[in-house]
């Protein structure tokens, strides 16, 4: 006697074969190349627009700097006389490794350094006094002082420019860089003077701070009149 218990099946359950997973590895490897390249391309070119962008944002703020300095440039003794503008100011710095700090009294100056595969240069020279002082003459005085036609807006802690008459030859003045240390005198208010001494600085709240620009032989005897700028 043969019993029957049902349907059988026909095949059994298949896997996954060895082919098929080289098969997905390969295309898989296929797409992530694919897509590291896109990303290596999109990355070339971000960072060319950046830097393209960071040269311009560069340009644009060094092209603002030299334009603010060349309009200012001068102030403070652009109405100086063709004897005065362009003198060698004797300068002088207790703070520098060489004291004695002479620069031309010339709002600008371009230096071509081809020559040397330098870059170019341009110097500007202004005042930043926050008072709108022209120059000022000046009679006689001492070695560390002078007697002004009037001192309005000349401070102490002050850096200024004084200059003798020179002669008709432009840039023939005698000129020298003073760091002003008293303008207080109510007595004489006419008189400027440039000591080496710690004085009431008008910038600093009045504290008292050395002078830093004054050296101890003062003006000299070349200097019995001329003018004085302020330069702040």
């Amino acid at each position: 006697m043969k019993l029957s218990i049902g349907p059988r099946t026909s095949a059994a359950q298949r896997g996954m074969t060895l082919v098929e997973v080289m098969v997905g590895l390969v295309i898989g490897l296929i797409g992530m190349l694919v897509i590291f390249q896109t990303v290596t391309v999109w990355d070339a070119r971000t960072r060319a627009t950046s830097a393209g962008s960071d040269s311009q944002i560069t340009g644009t703020i060094a092209m603002y700097n030299l334009e603010r300095d060349l309009r200012l440039a001068g102030q403070g003794f652009g109405t100086a006389d063709p004897a005065t503008m362009g003198c060698q100011v004797a300068g002088y710095d207790a703070n520098a490794s060489a004291a004695r700090v002479p620069f031309p009294m010339t709002p600008v100056l371009v230096f071509n350094n081809d020559a040397t595969n330098s870059p170019d240069q341009i110097i500007t020279l202004y005042g930043t006094s926050p008072y709108f002082t022209t120059d000022q003459g000046y009679g006689a005085g001492t070695a560390h002082s002078i007697g002004t036609f009037d001192r309005t807006g000349f401070k102490s802690g002050d850096l200024a420019v004084v200059a003798n008459t020179g002669n008709a030859a432009p840039a023939s003045a005698d000129c020298k860089l003073v760091e002003i240390t008293d303008d207080s005198s109510v007595v004489d208010p006419k008189t400027l003077s440039f000591n080496v001494v710690s004085y009431p600085h008008y910038y600093q709240n009045g504290n008292n701070l050395p002078s830093r620009f004054n050296d101890a032989t003062g003006l000299g005897a070349s200097f019995p009149s001329g003018k004085v700028f302020s330069l702040g």
